[in-house]
């Protein structure tokens, strides 16, 4: 969030919160997972003032690869750089169309959360609050 505020001009701001609003989420979680959805979208290493933000390349990966790379740089970035979301597990999975997914398990403000990611399209595909 510093780094958005930082850098991002107000329009563009409030252009990237309104894209990825998710309605029916408390506001709270709304925040998290945009900057989780943040963090997804920044290679690591690239072009930023924090080498180990964001997630390094995964083009020429297994399916496992994909997995285990984005499981443990998840485990490691998330937090760090988005401390609100307290971390329970990562779990990894494959969907009905052979597309891989991350599940980060946490709380966020004490509600019990999952976050179902694509780690090739690195974005949220979905929110399960529980």
């Amino acid at each position: 969030m510093f780094l958005e505020r930082k850098f991002m001009s107000p329009s563009e701001h409030r252009a990237t919160v309104e894209a990825g609003a998710r309605p029916g989420l408390p506001p709270a979680v709304q925040e998290v997972v945009h900057n989780v959805e943040r963090v997804l979208a920044a290679e690591r290493g690239v072009g930023h003032v924090l080498p180990d933000y964001g997630l390094s390349r995964s083009g020429h990966w297994s399916l496992e690869g994909v997995l285990v790379h984005a499981s443990a740089q998840l485990r490691e970035t998330l937090p760090r750089y988005e401390t609100r979301l307290t971390l329970d597990d990562i779990e990894t999975d494959v969907d009905g169309d052979g597309h891989p997914l991350v599940l980060v398990i946490g709380r966020i403000a004490g509600t019990r959360v999952t976050l179902a990611i694509d780690p090739l399209r690195r974005r949220v595909c979905a929110v399960h609050l529980r």
